[in-house]
């Protein structure tokens, strides 16, 4: 486990390695709960994090997060709203995100019963952010999608509305060496 765990709810240090899809096939990168700001090795996460870190214990409101302060993530950036049935949509991401992806995910909706394998698997990591209550950073390749060739690092962060219920997860997705 990288760096030392922090007693600061909501953030709690976990990390959840090669988690099993419902497929059973192995996904090819770790997930770390709660992580710290020298995990962290690419700048836009890193950027993402610190902003982030600045209202712990709570959690940042949707408003809160102003792309003009935060251009240089534009690219990098995603955002996904919870729905109330508890499903998953895409509400929009940047132009990185579809090169490295190689689809754009914007108006996607996901936790479905008919999503595909790894859209089920991403919807079920996102209700882990919402039951846990905490960011996470992610870190590997994207085999899942084909694209194996392809090494990345990521920080999805719950945003909350005015009642303080987490309504959105933001993040941030770039390569890596």
């Amino acid at each position: 486990m990288i760096g030392e765990i922090k007693n600061m709810p909501p953030f709690a240090k976990h990390k959840d390695t090669n988690y099993t899809m419902t497929d059973e096939t192995q996904q090819d990168f770790d997930r770390y709960f709660g992580p710290q700001a020298e995990d962290f090795n690419a700048n836009q996460t890193r950027e993402l994090f610190e902003w982030y870190s600045k209202y712990k214990p709570d959690f940042p409101r949707r408003k809160d997060f102003d792309i003009i302060q935060h251009w240089g993530l534009a690219p990098y950036l995603y955002l996904i709203e919870i729905q109330d049935d508890g499903t998953f949509h895409y509400r929009l991401n940047g132009e990185k995100v579809v090169e490295i992806l190689g689809h754009n995910q914007r108006g996607l909706k996901l936790g479905q019963k008919n999503d595909m394998p790894v859209n089920a698997t991403f919807a079920e990591y996102m209700r882990k952010l919402v039951t846990k209550k905490t960011t996470a950073r992610c870190m590997g390749d994207l085999s899942l999608l084909d694209r194996s060739y392809i090494k990345f690092e990521s920080f999805d962060c719950p945003l909350v509305d005015k009642e303080g219920e987490i309504s959105h997860i933001i993040g941030v997705i770039c390569l890596i060496k």
